[in-house]
Order: C-alpha cells, then structure tokens, then sequence
C-alpha cells in the first residue's frame, strides 16, 4: 500500500465545510491497491483504523494528515503538512520478488495553496515535500517530490465531491528508494537499475465525502498514468497505468467543541 491509499482517509475528514474542534472514532477501509505505482497487480485490503481529528484556527488534524497554517492572505494560503504512508512488504513473487520490504514513509514541506475562484471551488496545489523512510528507530532522507495539482470541490449527494488532476516531479533519491534495483537483486529477469530523477507521471482523482451526526462516509477512484515518469524502464514498473480506489464508513464515538469555519 502506497500513500495513495490514505486519500480516501482524507476524504472522509474533509467531507463537510463545518465540523466539532476535536473529533474521535473508528472505521474500517476497504481498498484495492497496487502495492505501488507501477506494480503488475492490484491486491484487496480491509484496513480497519481509529480516527482523530482536531480543527484550529491554525494547526488541523485530518486523520493521516497534519497541517499548520503559515500564512492566509484573500486567495492563497501558505501550508506546513505532514503526511505518513504505510510499508510495501516483502513479496515472495512478482517483480520485488527476494528483494527487501520498503519502509514506510514521513513526508514533510510547505504546500501553497491558491483560490483560482471567489467562491474557492477552484483551487491550485503546490506543495514541495521531503521525505524520510523510517523503522521507528530512525529516519533515512529518501528525497524530495514536487506534486502540483489542479482541483475542484463542490456539493453532491448531500457531502463534497472533488476532482483533481496533478502531476509529479521527484529526485534521484526519492524515485530509487522504490525503483532502484541494486546489483545484488538483479537477475535475468530484473536487470539492475538506478532511476533518475524528473517526471513521475498524472494522476486524476475523485474523492467524495459526506459527514452525518455520528457517521463519516468516504469514497475515492485514481487514475496514475506512468507514461514517460523517469523511472518507466525500471523492471519494476509492469504497468504504465493503473485504476485504485476504495470505501470507507468512520463511526463518530465523541465530538467537542466548535471548529472555526473551514477555508
């Protein structure tokens, strides 16, 4: 499971303008994932979680996802947002066959964020983040990404329906860490490797978020497209373009306070 799998996560926090400051619960996801972009098959995921979200006038808590305000000005706001993903284990088949487990990863950096519109339905997305592997006994820098991306919410089905379409561009060191293949794990069939750095592929989102008195619903669909990302050629990368998405229902079991009005 890559990042990607928190974006439905995401969506559920972010299903309503107006939420209670703090809020608390547990859920379960299903999901169907590759086990990262590029991988030749996607696998199913029951991916049960607890919940915690907090709504400042600065610092919010969205489940997987954390995020300081830095600067608001009238259309563009200056973000600090910390994100996690989960491991990819180490597979006895398919092309990481033999080859170490990835860590998960801490990514860290400034997002701006820019209104396009006065009633803030479009909005651009610049964030620039780096990214640590980590065991829980330390952290390894393991590059940085940039990702911008164009997205549009608006109300549906009594929550909040986004659509987004980005794009990305990562270093040497961020694309090897899943796309290297070291001299000691190559084969015949899996030739060693080294990534460079540039162009990491499209990817187009939609995401939809609803929020009930004591429920959160979530749902997402992604689309990444490979085609020309700098890494193409790794033998890792069996597929140039892949559909995942997933489910998620949040049972709310406390709330407290009243949030500040969302941007």
């Amino acid at each position: 499971m890559t990042r990607a799998a928190l974006a439905l996560l995401l969506a559920c926090a972010q299903a309503a303008q107006a939420a209670p400051r703090w809020t608390a619960g547990v859920g379960a996801a299903a999901l169907r994932l590759p086990d990262y972009p590029g991988a030749p098959d996607a696998r199913d995921h029951l991916l049960p979680f607890p919940y915690l979200a907090y709504q400042g006038e600065r610092l919010r808590i969205d489940g997987a996802q954390a995020r300081e305000r830095l600067f608001a000005g009238p259309r563009a706001r200056l973000e600090l947002s910390l994100f996690g993903s989960v491991p990819v284990r180490r597979r006895d088949d398919g092309p990481r066959a033999g080859m170490p487990a990835l860590d998960p990863l801490l990514e860290a950096g400034p997002e701006l964020r820019i209104r396009l519109d006065a009633a803030g339905r479009w909005r651009l997305l610049l964030p620039l983040r780096l990214a640590w592997a980590t065991d829980l006994r330390s952290l390894r820098p393991k590059g940085l990404t940039f990702a911008p991306a164009l997205a549009r919410r608006t109300p549906w089905a009594g929550g909040r329906l986004t659509l987004s379409l980005g794009l990305a561009w990562r270093d040497r060191r961020r694309h090897g860490y899943v796309y290297d293949v070291d001299p000691p794990f190559a084969a015949p069939a899996r030739p060693a490797f080294r990534a460079p750095g540039g162009y990491g592929g499209a990817r187009f989102q939609v995401a939809w978020g609803r929020r009930g008195p004591r429920w959160i619903l979530g749902a997402y669909l992604r689309w990444d497209d490979l085609h020309g990302a700098a890494f193409e050629a790794s033998p890792l990368v069996r597929r140039r373009g892949h559909l995942q998405g997933g489910l998620a229902v949040t049972r709310i079991l406390w709330r407290r306070g009243t949030a500040p009005a969302a941007e």
